[in-house]
């Protein structure tokens, strides 16, 4: 009997376990609308993204500063604004790092991809 006690114990924890490790990693994902909310900055500070809600974003830089209506769609974000909608691959989203295709204006075979890191 006691074995058995001691085994469906052991079971317990693995799951409970599992569980929280599992929480742990949903709030820490791009994709996650709470983790997302917030400011994010590219790797040489020009480019902010501050999401305020589940639908909008506060982009400011050396070129933008502008409010868009925002979604995600499987692994892409989309940007709305007056009508002009672009779309931005969600390269890599990983903690407190995304990198989304097509942010930046540049010559063909230049990256123009962006890298941006959450502020806690």
């Amino acid at each position: 009997m006691k074995n058995s006690n001691l085994i469906l114990l052991l079971i317990c924890l693995s799951f409970l376990v599992i569980s929280c490790e599992k929480d742990n990693e949903k709030k820490t994902n791009f994709y996650e609308q709470e983790y997302r909310i917030g400011l994010w900055i590219n790797q040489d500070a020009t480019d902010t993204l501050e999401f305020t809600s589940s639908s909008t974003v506060n982009r400011k830089g050396h070129y933008y500063n502008e409010t868009y209506s925002y979604w995600i769609n499987n692994e892409t974000l989309f940007f709305s604004l007056n009508g002009w909608e672009t779309s931005h691959e969600i390269i890599e989203a990983d903690n407190n790092k995304v990198q989304i295709d097509n942010m930046y204006i540049s010559i063909e075979s230049t990256n123009k991809s962006g890298i941006f890191f959450k502020v806690n």
